[in-house]
């Protein structure tokens, strides 16, 4: 399937919906959606929200995949 969504908030309800309905954490969602589509998880960066960001930032620290820090390293 094919990944062209026509704004970064279609792209934040579909990640939202999968981590409400299915459980899933933020990471989950976006490896999850991107590996359903056979995608880079770099290229969806562009796609992601502050509050996905955000959330992704915490979830890393606490499974300690991040250092504790301010913000992600993300390229803008």
């Amino acid at each position: 399937m094919a990944f062209a969504p026509h704004t970064s908030e279609a792209f934040a309800q579909h990640i939202e919906h999968a981590v409400t309905k299915y459980k899933m954490t933020y990471l989950d969602a976006v490896i999850h959606f991107c590996t359903e589509r056979k995608l880079e998880p770099e290229s969806i960066v562009p796609y992601l929200s502050g509050k996905m960001k955000t959330a992704m930032q915490r979830e890393g620290q606490a499974l300690h995949l991040l250092r504790p820090r301010r913000e992600l390293p993300f390229d803008d």
